[in-house]
């Protein structure tokens, strides 16, 4: 949701000390399901900070950084720091799906079964003010079905380029399509490292 937020108000962050505050004066009073919502945020941006503070996630990025950079002549507009930080997570959500296919399944069952107007709704309350086209997002999310896509290099290409265009970076150029075997095999070979969350958690 903290994601989704950023793709629909860029100037809206659904940030922790927002949903603790909430949570502190209306715990008895908001419904179940905006409870947990607040608490599913909260636990997106506990599990966020773990993951890109990791050894692994840092050494991964790293080295995704200086390849990207010699793979694109050094382009600063490439954002290759950007770019390798989004390739770790789209190739580890392939490398899931890969590893448990039926889980996908489950998950976009599941968001197609909630109630997109009210969660929108919820959203409203808890950051203080309306938060259009969520809804509309979770709906057209759903319905693309895009996560697939992480599966196959040409198409997750793609998938970046979106990514770059609403950001407002210029697109990767197809030569990307020789990195990114590279890239997945590193990925998926890390992949226990890049989950392996800290026992202090």
């Amino acid at each position: 949701m903290p994601d989704w937020i950023r793709v629909v108000d860029k100037r809206t962050r659904a940030r922790s000390k927002t949903i603790t505050n909430f949570l502190d004066l209306n715990t008895n009073a908001c419904s179940p399901n905006t409870h947990s919502l607040c608490l599913g945020i909260l636990q997106h941006h506990k599990d966020d900070d773990w993951f890109h503070n990791s050894d692994a996630f840092l050494t991964l990025n790293a080295r995704f950084t200086r390849q990207l950079q010699e793979a694109m002549g050094n382009d600063a507009s490439m954002r290759a720091g950007f770019v390798g930080h989004i390739s770790i997570e789209l190739l580890l959500d392939a490398a899931l799906i890969e590893n448990s296919p039926a889980e996908l399944a489950t998950y976009y069952r599941v968001l197609d079964s909630l109630d997109h107007a009210a969660i929108e709704t919820s959203l409203g309350q808890i950051l203080g003010r309306p938060i259009e086209r969520v809804a509309k997002l979770i709906r057209r999310f759903s319905i693309e079905r895009f996560m697939y896509d992480y599966l196959e290099d040409a198409r997750l290409l793609r998938r970046l380029n979106q990514v770059m265009a609403r950001v407002g970076l210029a697109a990767l150029p197809d030569s990307i399509l020789d990195w990114l075997p590279l890239a997945r095999q590193n990925v998926y070979q890390e992949c226990d490292a890049l989950l392996a969350q800290p026992q202090s958690l």
